[in-house]
């Protein structure tokens, strides 16, 4: 019993290390990627692309970049892959954040908003996981089921449903699904679940991006009438 006790605490030291090394890199490369994203939705926003060009083109786009970064993961060249999806779908941003600026009533006033909540959210989803500790891993196995669940409805509503009440719905049901799929990812490396910090920044920005657009969504739909 002993020798199980001091073989836990040597090892404790460098599990601790590890941990808060995962965090700390995942905290710093989400942030890089952050100003990076911005500043390509902001290029995409002077000078946005047709909408029709933001369908089947984009989700292989994303999936390609997706599998890229999931075979560099280990790799240096991994974080170059970080930098080339999330910078992508920050451009996919612009002519979204076009459309509501200049047709929306507030439009800016609904894009900082939606910004600010953003990153509130985070910042409390991550005070409290740090805080607790408490291992949200049990959740992935419904949130999975609940997202595409949710894709499959979306693809409906817009094919044949085409109903506004249905599509704010969706963009709710995102907005708390992707919560959770983000104190999943955060309990994991606060737990020891997660030890790559380059899958873990994509995770979170991930589900960051579809809160700030659902958040862009709910927002717009209670913003009054289009100019």
């Amino acid at each position: 019993m002993s020798k199980k006790f001091e073989a836990v605490s040597r090892d404790y030291p460098h599990y601790l290390s590890e941990k808060n090394s995962v965090l700390r890199n995942t905290m710093l490369l989400l942030s890089a990627s952050f100003l990076f994203s911005a500043f390509t939705a902001y290029l995409s926003f002077l000078h946005p692309y047709p909408a029709m060009n933001m369908g089947m083109t984009t989700l292989l786009i994303y999936f390609g970049l997706m599998y890229l970064v999931q075979m560099f993961r280990n790799s240096s060249m991994g974080i170059l892959m970080v930098f080339a999806l999330t910078g992508f779908l920050g451009y996919t941003l612009g002519p979204i954040l076009n459309m509501v600026f200049y047709r929306v009533v507030n439009g800016p006033t609904v894009i900082a908003t939606a910004l600010v909540g953003t990153g509130a959210l985070f910042a409390g989803l991550s005070a409290y996981v740090t805080t607790t500790k408490e291992n949200f891993s049990y959740l992935n196995g419904f949130l999975s089921v609940g997202i595409l669940t949710v894709f499959g409805l979306s693809i409906l509503n817009a094919l044949v449903l085409q109903m506004p009440f249905f599509s704010l719905m969706i963009s709710c049901a995102v907005l708390l699904l992707s919560s959770g799929f983000i104190l999943a990812t955060l309990s994991d490396i606060v737990n020891h679940g997660e030890r790559n910090y380059i899958m873990a920044t994509v995770a979170i920005y991930v589900q960051l991006y579809n809160i700030f657009v659902s958040l862009l969504q709910i927002l717009t739909a209670f913003s009054g009438r289009d100019r």
